[in-house]
């Protein structure tokens, strides 16, 4: 998916950036395995901003979303199949998941 924004976390493997085709700021999580994949959360936009004021509370949030994982209310899409509903099967096949990631970001 295509984020505006886009502040990466490298050291805690999560980006969060706006998604204007979806209108809504995501925290982006990797999960590291013999495939690494994304998990997509639903950030609020004072949460995005906190990049800039206090990345820590950012990271409690991506270490909330791990530990909860699909089960977090804020869970929004996974690239792996098996981990979204009916629903957001869909949302793998639209023109939304197939954008390709913005490569303009900055290290947070």
């Amino acid at each position: 998916m295509y984020l505006e924004g886009q502040k990466v976390r490298t050291d805690h493997y999560y980006t969060v950036g706006y998604c204007p085709d979806l209108d809504r700021y995501l925290m982006v999580i990797t999960v590291p395995g013999a495939v690494y994949y994304d998990q997509y959360y639903t950030i609020s936009r004072a949460e995005y901003a906190l990049w800039q004021s206090d990345v820590k509370k950012l990271d409690l949030i991506a270490e909330k979303c791990r530990q909860e994982n699909t089960g977090s209310r804020r869970f929004f899409y996974s690239d792996r199949p098996d981990e979204n509903t009916e629903e957001r099967q869909a949302l793998s096949r639209s023109e939304i998941a197939r954008k390709r990631h913005n490569p303009v970001f900055d290290r947070i």
